[in-house]
């Protein structure tokens, strides 16, 4: 019975979250977000393990990346939704086997990804790596509305135009 649920698994809802990583990696290449692409590239490169490299298989990170796309999406929707899915994700990437993408790799995909991470330094990746690890736990954007009123429009005027309630990222002050 377990042998036909993987297969299900393998068959009904690999196809569509390998589909959703690869667009993820395009997405991210065009949006030129370094992180967003690492991320994907490495999950999209664990699901093509040959089979001379399937020690590095790494169930969790992977279960781990497609839940939280599925909160930054609605990529499940054709499946009901994230809560109906989210019990075959975990079991799907449970660590009992080795799951392998059902398609070839997309290997003009792998290379533009490879080329635009190549594009940044490691510095600026470990930088982006690190501003969206803090960003969850930054406090407020600071504001001139917040600090100190709505009144604020009447003594203060930004020299580019920009209006009061817009302003510097929390994660950029104490």
């Amino acid at each position: 019975m377990a042998s036909l649920y993987n297969r299900l698994l393998d068959q009904l809802l690999l196809p569509p979250l390998v589909k959703r990583m690869e667009y993820v990696l395009a997405d991210a290449i065009a949006r030129q977000d370094s992180k967003a692409a690492y991320d994907a590239l490495r999950i999209y490169l664990l699901l093509n393990l040959d089979k001379d490299h399937e020690d590095k298989y790494n169930a969790a990170e992977i279960q781990s990346w497609v839940i939280n796309d599925l909160g930054n999406s609605d990529s499940v929707a054709g499946f009901g939704g994230r809560a109906a899915v989210l019990t075959h994700i975990e079991a799907l990437f449970d660590g009992s086997r080795v799951v392998h993408s059902p398609y070839e790799k997309d290997e003009a995909l792998i290379r533009q990804a490879r080329a635009f991470l190549d594009g940044h330094t490691s510095t600026e990746r470990i930088y982006a790596r690190a501003l969206a690890a803090m960003e969850s736990e930054a406090p407020q954007e600071f504001t001139l509305v917040r600090a100190v009123g709505a009144d604020a429009g009447t003594v203060f005027v930004r020299s580019n135009g920009a209006p009061l309630d817009r302003g510097v990222p929390g994660i950029f002050y104490p």
